[in-house]
């Protein structure tokens, strides 16, 4: 494993569990929401499901950009 290797493995997980925390965080939202429906409360849950959707995609082109197969030299 080269030196440079490390640091693309700990920001790809270290990313990922950002990305689980703010689910969890997105679900208690949501929850919050369905017991009280206020229009912050609604608009909120909106907004933390556009970070989720937008840390997933992160997710995914990291994964796609660092861990692909390279093509045979």
């Amino acid at each position: 494993m080269q030196p440079s290797d490390w640091l693309k493995w700990l920001y790809t997980f270290v990313l990922l569990g950002v990305t689980i925390g703010w689910c969890v965080f997105c679900v208690n939202v949501i929850k919050v929401a369905i017991q009280e429906p206020t229009a912050t409360d609604i608009l909120v849950a909106a907004g933390v499901g556009g970070v989720t959707g937008a840390l997933i995609s992160w997710n995914a082109l990291v994964i796609q950009h660092w861990f692909r197969k390279k093509s045979p030299e």
